[in-house]
C-alpha cells in the first residue's frame, strides 16, 4: 500500500507541470494546433492578439516579439546573447514549476502535506484509468508527443 502510494505520488510530481502547461493551452510538441503555442511561449497564439479582437495582426506579432527581446535583452545590446536566452528559459521554467506547486497546494498555505499530493494523484490515476477498472493498462496509457497519439482518447486531432 506504503509503496503504491509512493509512487502515485512520484506521478503526480512528475505530471504536474506538463499538466498545468497544457492546462494553459501549451504544447509539450510545439506545434501550431489547437492549444498549442509552445514556440511562442505561455498562452497559446492568442497572446498576441492584444487588442483581444479575436484578430491577430502581424503588427501585434511585431510588438510582442519586440517587448519580449527587450526583456530578456539584459545588456541592451538589441540582441539576446545564450547567456540571457539561458536566464529567460530560467525564469518560465521557476514560473511554471510555482504554478505547478500552486495547483498541488490545494489550502493556499504553501505547504504541500501527503493529503494534498494524494489528492492529485487520484484525480491523475482518474483521467488515467478509462474504463474505471482499478487498474491502468498499457492501453489506457497516453503516449509520449502528447495528443493525437495512437493511445491518445480524445480522438484525433483536427
Amino acid at each position: 500500500m506504503m509503496k503504491t502510494r509512493t509512487m502515485m505520488l512520484a506521478a503526480a510530481v512528475a505530471l504536474a507541470v506538463p499538466t498545468v502547461a497544457l492546462a494553459q493551452g501549451v504544447s509539450a510538441g510545439g506545434g501550431f494546433g489547437p492549444g498549442d503555442g509552445a514556440a511562442f511561449g505561455r498562452g497559446g497564439p492568442m497572446q498576441f492578439d492584444t487588442n483581444e479582437d479575436g484578430t491577430i495582426t502581424r503588427e501585434e506579432i511585431d510588438a510582442v516579439r519586440a517587448e519580449r527581446l527587450a526583456s530578456a535583452d539584459a545588456d541592451g545590446d538589441g540582441a539576446i546573447s545564450l547567456e540571457e536566452f539561458e536566464a529567460m528559459a530560467e525564469a518560465r521554467r521557476a514560473e511554471r514549476l510555482r504554478q505547478a506547486f500552486d495547483r498541488l497546494d490545494a489550502d493556499g498555505n504553501g505547504i504541500v502535506s501527503d493529503d494534498e499530493f494524494a489528492a492529485m494523484a487520484d484525480v491523475m490515476f482518474s483521467r488515467l484509468d478509462v474504463n474505471e477498472d482499478g487498474a491502468i493498462t498499457p492501453d489506457e496509457r497516453p503516449m509520449r508527443g502528447g495528443p493525437g497519439g495512437p493511445r491518445d482518447h480524445r480522438g484525433p486531432r483536427r
